[in-house]
């Protein structure tokens, strides 16, 4: 009488050879022809003239959603004569751009014996990576390197007329920029409810023009002109030194922030400081180092050798704040626990 066993054993017989095509192993060599790009360095596209060729306003331009990555650094020199060329346009919502570490440049890279670029020279009203004439949104930039152009990254610009188009919702991370010198350009300029994080911005104009909601944490900005422009902004960690006003954000959160500029360092409304080191290298005659309407400062230290806090506005707060010189202090100005 057959076993149990010996019926197992039966069925497993019958039943491995017709497994054995779906259980067969994955074959060790490797497939013919060359390995694809993104095989290399992740999913996703390479910038190219082949995969994302341009136009007469662009070198390179993005029209699908998607990952697109730099494969070598890409050094460009001759953009279309145009208002504002842009080298890598973006024309698509929910775009990834990956550096993977490279540059993208407009002028020379770093010559022998040097540690890093020179500064570039003054140039066109060129941009590296940007919108050109449609509102996107969803746009990531990240990790790598944008130098000399007038604009780094141009995610909000003016495409004529009075009409603003810009990316919504984006994000800058780990991104090495230094613009070419250009009166009245920004190095970064992003839309609405961006977020900025691990930055280093060194601007021969100023820094950073940002739409409402922008959140600017753990970045570096250093510019000749104005540092960063917005409202309804959490700026966090950051430091920030300027030749001109270093923050000029209403409604905005500053927490825990080295900020210096020989402008005023704060011009703001309604908002809350709190932890910073805010320095004015401005003279005596030169503005006040805050500017503050209704809001609070708390737990700062405020060195100028002009007038350190302004409150121009009724209802401000100063709470243990350490203060060197005399400060403005309008009527219904509340100032507790601080060294005046």
């Amino acid at each position: 009488m057959p076993t149990i066993h010996n019926l197992a054993a039966a069925v497993l017989m019958f039943v491995a050879p017709a497994l054995a095509p779906a259980l067969a192993q994955p074959s060790l060599n490797p497939p013919s022809g060359a390995v694809g790009l993104s095989q290399v360095f992740g999913p996703g596209t390479a910038i190219n003239s082949r995969n994302t060729p341009g136009d007469g306003n662009s070198r390179f331009k993005i029209t699908q959603p998607g990952h697109y990555h730099l494969a070598s650094n890409i050094r460009v020199i001759d953009l279309p004569f145009l208002e504002q060329p842009i080298a890598i346009e973006i024309a698509a919502s929910d775009v990834t751009i990956d550096l993977n570490g490279f540059t993208l440049s407009r002028g020379p890279l770093i010559s022998p014996g040097q540690t890093e670029p020179e500064d570039p020279v003054a140039g066109e009203d060129t941009v590296g990576i940007g919108v050109d004439d449609q509102d996107v949104r969803n746009i990531t930039i990240r990790n790598g390197t944008i130098y000399g152009f007038a604009t780094a990254v141009g995610l909000r610009r003016q495409a004529g007329g009075f009409s603003t188009v810009s990316a919504r919702e984006s994000a800058l991370a780990d991104l090495r920029i230094r613009d070419a010198l250009r009166t009245g350009a920004r190095a970064i300029t992003i839309g609405t409810n961006a977020d900025i994080e691990r930055c280093v911005v060194r601007s021969q104009n100023s820094g950073i023009s940002a739409g409402s909601g922008l959140v600017l944490r753990d970045s570096r900005i250093e510019a000749d002109a104005d540092g960063v422009l917005s409202a309804d902004a959490l700026i966090e960690s950051c430091r920030i030194a300027s030749g001109g006003n270093a923050i000029d954000a209403s409604d905005a959160i500053i927490r825990d922030s080295w900020i210096q500029a020989n402008g005023a360092v704060i011009v703001t409304n309604q908002a809350v400081i709190e932890g910073c080191r805010i320095q004015s290298d401005a003279d005596i005659n030169g503005p006040p180092a805050v500017r503050l309407g209704n809001g609070l400062i708390h737990g700062c230290t405020i060195i100028s050798s002009a007038t350190p806090i302004d409150f121009q506005i009724e209802g401000a707060i100063a709470d243990t704040v350490a203060i060197g010189g005399t400060s403005n202090i309008a009527s219904g100005v509340f100032v507790t626990g601080s060294k005046l």
